[in-house]
């Protein structure tokens, strides 16, 4: 693309406001810079029986495999506390769910977001490419995000920002046009912080390491055989997924007050 550098970053951000996106950055689309640890989790096989991660790590590591001219990624978060999107209220007395859940399902909402964000994108540079991933998509978006200047990863592996904390989606759109990655990372503020790690029930977090095996999460969503019988009483109320090493970290204590 000849679009100057600028210009295009301004149109860009100009058809993000318009959707009323508030929070956004850029990142240059080269190898992400945690795909060696991302290579060795998997060899520790704390991906449990997730085997679509292993499968889809050539494409991770090759973001010109999903767009072949892509150059730099539009980096978006979506706050998911309040909910965006809430559905009808239903209140289960002996089981929790997480957050996140508690709505409409976020594959399709943020997708069409997406959808309307790269078509009116389309309208501005109608020579560029664009292609729109959710969670589901092959992406390093941590990876991304953290290079977009939205946030660190914590100890609990999740990205977080000093004002948003980590209640929040990760989406991104590839394009081939060039736009300027941030040059102010946030940096790492969990300090000695160690709640996320001692109050998981199944001990799956080591410092920014999750072992999936164990993640409560993992063993009510993902994983397709019954849970270890040492786990299940761990497991407790958790009905789908687990927030506790979100709710307690000290970055989202605000939202719950």
């Amino acid at each position: 693309m000849n679009t100057n550098l600028e210009s295009a970053q301004k149109m860009v951000t100009e058809v993000l406001n318009l959707h009323q996106i508030e929070r956004f950055g850029f990142s240059k689309l080269n190898r992400p810079l945690t795909m060696d640890f991302y290579h060795q989790w998997i060899k520790d096989s704390f991906h449990g029986e997730m085997e679509y991660l292993k499968n889809h790590a050539a494409k991770k590591e090759n973001p010109q495999a999903l767009l072949p001219k892509a150059q730099s990624a539009i980096v978006i978060a979506f706050q998911y506390l309040p909910h965006p999107e809430p559905e009808t209220e239903v209140t289960l007395k002996a089981a929790r769910t997480a957050l996140y859940s508690r709505g409409k399902d976020y594959h399709h909402w943020v997708g069409l977001k997406l959808k309307e964000i790269c078509q009116d994108l389309r309208l501005k540079f109608q020579e560029a490419e664009f292609a729109a991933f959710v969670d589901s998509g092959p992406v390093l978006e941590r990876d991304l995000a953290r290079r977009a200047g939205l946030g660190w990863v914590g100890k609990n592996t999740c990205l977080i920002h000093p004002k948003f904390g980590s209640l929040f989606f990760i989406a991104e759109i590839y394009t081939n046009l060039s736009l300027s990655e941030s040059d102010k990372l946030q940096p790492d503020h969990c300090g000695t912080c160690q709640k996320c790690i001692e109050i998981c029930p199944t001990q799956a977090l080591t410092e920014r390491i999750l072992d999936a095996r164990k993640c409560i999460s993992y063993l009510t969503i993902e994983s397709k055989t019954v849970p270890e019988v040492k786990l299940r009483a761990q497991i407790g109320d958790w009905l789908f997924g687990c927030d506790l090493c979100q709710t307690v970290c000290p970055w989202n204590v605000k939202f719950f007050k």
